[in-house]
């Protein structure tokens, strides 16, 4: 490379740097000022919409709506109702199969004692 290129090129990088920290510097500059958005939204929003004549019912319609995402007290009876059921039937077979056991022990006893005899 001759002297002149090597001006050229090192002028051209100088002027990169230069753009690249304006670069930097405006970025900074406007994540900041993302940043006291962020923290400041809800002062800016509070209280904008309260002269609007159907806020109240705006109002009222979200918090309804919101509760009827939420689960029911009914919904958790039936479940533990259900999940009782479950058990009462566990509890029923199982009582099931210690009378069905008890009463072949009996009937093998009473063939047995009909052979003795």
């Amino acid at each position: 490379m001759s002297a002149t290129e090597l001006i050229l090129l090192e002028m051209r990088i100088e002027a990169l740097e230069a753009e690249v920290a304006r670069l930097k510097q405006q970025s900074g500059a406007y994540a900041e000022q993302m940043e006291e958005q962020k923290q400041d939204w809800v002062n800016l929003i509070f209280g904008t919409l309260a002269d609007y004549p159907d806020y109240d019912k705006v109002i009222k319609l979200g918090r309804n709506y919101r509760e009827s995402l939420r689960p029911t007290p009914s919904k958790k009876i039936t479940r533990k109702k259900t999940a009782l059921k479950k058990a009462d039937n566990k509890a029923a077979k199982k009582a099931a199969k210690k009378a069905a056991k008890k009463a072949t022990k009996k009937a093998a006893k009473k063939a047995a004692k009909k052979r003795r005899q």
